[in-house]
């Protein structure tokens, strides 16, 4: 334990602060640092949905396809994500880690995915396969990922800061 010498600071009153950073588990216990923050990062990820618009055009020229055809990957995309927080709401009451576990291996297979049929559909101009797996991957599998993710902070901030109903629902 380091010591610190200035007027201020008496040896004790260190050494109570130390002890009392140990009993509390210091940063690792704090609500904000395990829930909200988190949380926060989180639906920051969930929300690159949001950018599917920005790329669409250039993603359907790479393709081969309208940005119309391309557009719809983003309304599957939304539909799953209410559907699976509709559906997959009972998993995430029952066990948070699981639907979490579930979201993060959904988005990550979805995103993957995606860049894979838009590899595959720059290299096979006009090809269907490469719309369908945008569709699947992005709107069904991420959809799904979505959904479940956005639930699982939500839960989670519910319970740990039950004295903060508003916060709860403003924070995400």
């Amino acid at each position: 334990m380091q010591i610190i010498r200035h007027e201020k600071y008496k040896t004790k009153d260190v050494e109570s602060m130390s002890e009392n950073v140990k009993k509390s588990g210091g940063w690792r216990s704090n609500k904000w640092f395990r829930a909200a923050i988190p949380a926060l990062l989180l639906h920051c990820s969930i929300g690159t949905v949001y950018c599917w618009s920005i790329f669409s055009q250039e993603i359907a020229d790479y393709i081969g396809f309208s940005k119309g055809a391309t557009e719809w990957a983003f309304s599957f995309a939304i539909f799953f994500l209410g559907m699976s927080a509709a559906f997959l709401g009972n998993v995430v009451e029952k066990d948070i880690h699981k639907s979490s576990l579930i979201a993060a291996i959904c988005f990550a297979l979805g995103m993957a995915g995606t860049g894979g049929f838009i590899y595959y559909g720059g290299l096979h101009q006009g090809n269907i396969v490469s719309l369908i797996g945008i569709y699947i991957s992005y709107g069904f599998i991420m959809g799904i990922g979505l959904g479940t993710g956005y639930l699982s902070p939500v839960k989670t901030l519910m319970l740990w800061f039950e004295d903060r109903k508003g916060l709860q629902q403003v924070l995400p």
